[in-house]
């Protein structure tokens, strides 16, 4: 490799990146897994459809992952993660337990795109989500007959408990292998 084709930034983007597919990988499997066994509000419903498809191919995006750029794997990811979020928000309201993984998006937004299409991009996401409150409020739109028994199911609770769990460990985990990333890369100046 020559060194002016050498571009250490899209190395860090693609080595995080692959790093947080895996763990959010595991734990997409582990939460749907825990939802189909325990979580009977959820079976059959929109949401489990569109959870399945998704963890499909977020599997399928995993194994195939050398075979696509960093911009491709990333607007997957992020269109899936938006769709999920979105779904789960209008099925469920505000007691939505997906409604966390909203916030992985500007740390996958800011890895394509500059500072200023990223707050864009971020806020238009967090717009649909008023718009939804919007529509709940004004009871244009009802919750699902079961979202409101939920607070009293502890697999609901369990599972917010993961999603956030698991959310906050890929914030985590992306911002320590940066770190170790750029102190590589400074190191070997």
């Amino acid at each position: 490799m020559n060194k002016s084709s050498w571009d250490p930034l899209s190395i860090i983007k693609e080595s995080l990146f692959d790093k947080a597919l895996l763990i959010g990988l595991m734990f997409a499997v582990i939460t749907l897994i825990a939802a189909l066994v325990l979580a009977e509000y959820y079976l059959f419903t929109l949401n489990f459809y569109i959870d399945i498809i998704s963890v499909s191919l977020f599997i399928l995006l995993y194994v195939f992952r050398h075979k696509f750029s960093l911009k491709i794997k990333l607007y997957i990811i992020i269109l899936f993660i938006y769709v999920i979020f979105i779904s789960s928000v209008l099925h469920y309201g505000n007691i939505s337990n997906q409604k966390n993984l909203v916030t992985l998006l500007p740390f996958l937004l800011i890895l394509l795109f500059d500072i200023r299409k990223t707050v864009l991009l971020f806020s238009f996401m967090i717009a649909s989500y008023f718009v939804i409150a919007y529509l709940y409020l004004t009871k244009t739109m009802t919750y699902y007959p079961s979202a409101i028994d939920v607070n009293e199911s502890a697999m609901f609770w369990v599972l917010s408990g993961l999603l956030t769990f698991a959310t906050g460990l890929v914030i985590v985990l992306l911002v320590n292998s940066y770190n170790k990333e750029i102190t590589h890369i400074i190191t070997h100046l």
